[in-house]
């Protein structure tokens, strides 16, 4: 679900160990965005688990790049990057002109 200025991410995590921390993050300008990207995170995740995020704050118009990570003992792992962009359009140079008085 994806609207002008925000979008809805639903994923899961399985892993081998236990997870200290997972979430899923987000970048209009790395094709890669890492866990340093704009986060959304949560703590003590046990060995899976499901994620439930709404983004907010976007830009209309404006292409992000998504992805959900988990950090356990064993490093870090992420999802494969899916790609949104958002409704609506950019705003133009002249969408806020100098007002006439």
């Amino acid at each position: 679900n994806v609207s002008k200025t925000q979008a809805t991410v639903d994923c899961s995590f399985t892993s081998l160990f236990d997870v200290e921390e997972y979430g899923i993050c987000y970048s209009a300008t790395n094709p890669e965005p890492t866990a340093d990207n704009n986060p959304v995170k949560h703590t003590n995740g046990g060995k899976s688990g499901d994620i439930h995020e709404l983004i907010t704050g976007l830009a209309s118009g404006q292409t992000y790049y998504i992805r959900a990570y988990a950090r356990s003992q064993s490093g870090i792992g992420y999802s494969n990057v899916q790609q949104i962009t958002t409704a609506g359009r950019k705003p133009g140079q002249d969408d806020n002109g100098e007002p006439n008085l």
